[in-house]
């Protein structure tokens, strides 16, 4: 192994310590996680700022990452309706207010937008996920029916409606006069890519089916329909086993 290799390691494991030692002694109390997300918590080194929000843990920094909110509030909420009590809606709401106050809110809309300094994004250039959105605008009126929080549910709202600005005005609905899709990432040309695409259409059906939304019922119609179509086409007959 080469001195750099060596080096890379050390620092590894010595983020590994730092990671672990805050995790339990530094981070403020919250709820336990449930089964699968304490298995893959390690992975992400999910632990909490000292206001409760999830960070990603990286050499004595903590970054925060849009996702990682989702990934804890939905783990809560399933947890909740299983086992309701005061300990988890506190942390729910603690976590939804807190990775809120990183959108950015318009009369129309909310948007967390990836800028090109918080290295957490796949571009040079600042944009909007349809991915990220859609988990949010779902999770958000996952919430909003569960608490009764008519305030959750506007948000949730406006949040959808992000997924309807075109690509070309810096959105990420695209059309192409027979195609419709969300955009995980706003490329030209469109990418379309499966796993993406079919993530926000579930996140669209979820989000329909708590809020009855009929723009929401709409595009999930326009857009399945266009997945339909295309499906055949991302077959790889080569790659079969």
């Amino acid at each position: 192994m080469t001195i750099k290799g060596i080096k890379s390691k050390a620092n590894d494991f010595l983020d590994e310590i730092l990671f672990f030692i805050y995790k339990s002694f530094l981070q403020p109390s919250m709820p336990r996680f449930g089964a699968y997300l304490r298995k893959v918590s390690s992975f992400y080194k999910l632990c909490f700022n000292s206001s409760g929000i999830p960070m990603r843990y990286s050499f004595k920094k903590l970054i925060f990452h849009p996702m990682y909110p989702v990934y804890v509030v939905n783990d809560y909420l399933g947890q909740y309706e299983s086992n309701p009590n005061s300990e988890l809606k506190k942390a729910i709401i603690c976590i939804i207010d807190g990775a809120l106050e990183y959108f950015h809110e318009d009369r129309e809309k909310m948007v967390f937008w990836y800028e090109p300094d918080m290295g957490i994004g796949a571009w040079s250039h600042r944009y909007y996920s349809g991915l990220t959105q859609a988990h949010y605008c779902s999770v958000l009126q996952r919430a909003a029916i569960m608490f009764n929080r008519k305030d959750l549910a506007h948000k949730a709202k406006k949040i959808f409606n992000s997924l309807l600005i075109p690509c070309d005005s810096g959105g990420v609905y695209f059309y192409d006069g027979s195609i419709v899709s969300i955009e995980e990432i706003p490329t030209s040309p469109a990418s379309l890519v499966l796993n993406g695409w079919l993530s926000i259409i579930d996140d669209i059906q979820s989000y329909y089916s708590l809020s009855e939304d009929l723009e929401a019922k709409n595009l999930l119609e326009r857009t399945v329909g266009s997945l339909e179509t295309l499906l055949p086409l991302y077959d790889a007959e080569y790659l079969k086993n």
